[in-house]
């Protein structure tokens, strides 16, 4: 928690730090997941602040199903993707924004000249699997890029401070906006060497993608999992997605994009 309440201040939380220093030392056959559970209520099993990346020889049930979707959807039409569309129709509901690592680069989209300077999306899903999702993304380094500090457009991974200050302040308008302080991170797609693309063409297939959900206050007693998400498979969310990017607006002040800045998705 501390250190993303110092990424205003330092761009890079020590959590994120850390990932992606292990994550190019990884096996060319690991998948890589970040979690943090915050506080009991969200499944943590200790009080203080604390992440883990899991490494796996598959993927996630999450990560596989995304990736099947990307698939069948590219194999239905052509030409489009999933994952930029998914975005876009965010855009088109008005519930999506967009953020600079700094107050320069976002100055910089202003006047037109963002082209080469990395750039966050952040949107307030429209069908939350839990209440409040935000989700944060960023194109994903090619191979040759990870780890490099001047990734321009195609940014920094975990370190980089546009996804840093996205996720940053969705994370702000849960706990300052809503008074939520329990909350699920997890981020997929997490670019190592072996797993990277090969070409900045290949990115669109690569987004790095964080979800943030609210779990609640943790003085209260109740769950907010049961039947219908353990058996149902289904969640509901009680927060209108409209306040919630509300939210993630003032968290994002002077480093908020205007959409109509930046090049269509």
């Amino acid at each position: 928690m501390q250190g993303l309440q110092n990424a205003g201040a330092r761009g890079h939380p020590e959590e994120t730090e850390a990932t992606e220093a292990w994550g190019p030392r990884a096996d060319r056959q690991l998948h890589t997941f970040f979690l943090w559970n915050c506080l009991a209520r969200s499944g943590a099993s200790q009080f203080h602040g604390h992440a883990q990346l899991m490494a796996t020889r598959v993927p996630v049930p999450s990560q596989a199903l995304l990736d099947a979707q990307s698939k069948a959807y590219a194999a239905q039409h052509p030409g489009r993707n999933y994952a930029r569309d998914m975005l876009n129709a965010h855009r088109e509901a008005g519930l999506l924004r967009a953020c600079a690592g700094s107050q320069e680069d976002a100055e910089a989209f202003r006047r037109g000249a963002g082209e080469g300077r990395p750039r966050c999306w952040l949107a307030a899903c429209l069908t939350p699997i839990k209440d409040m999702e935000v989700l944060v993304a960023v194109e994903a380094p090619t191979g040759a890029q990870v780890g490099q500090a001047n990734v321009a457009a195609a940014g920094e991974g975990l370190t980089c401070p546009a996804f840093v200050r996205g996720l940053h302040s969705a994370l702000r308008a849960i706990i300052d906006t809503f008074g939520m302080n329990s909350f699920n991170v997890g981020i997929l797609r997490l670019p190592t060497k072996s797993n990277a693309p090969h070409s900045l063409e290949d990115l669109p297939h690569s987004m790095l993608l964080a979800r943030v959900v609210s779990r609640g206050h943790s003085s209260k007693v109740a769950s907010d999992y049961g039947c219908l998400e353990v058996l149902g498979g289904a969640s509901i969310g009680n927060t209108d997605p409209f306040r919630v990017i509300d939210a993630v607006d003032q968290q994002l002040g002077h480093y908020s994009i205007p959409l109509a800045a930046v090049v269509p998705i």
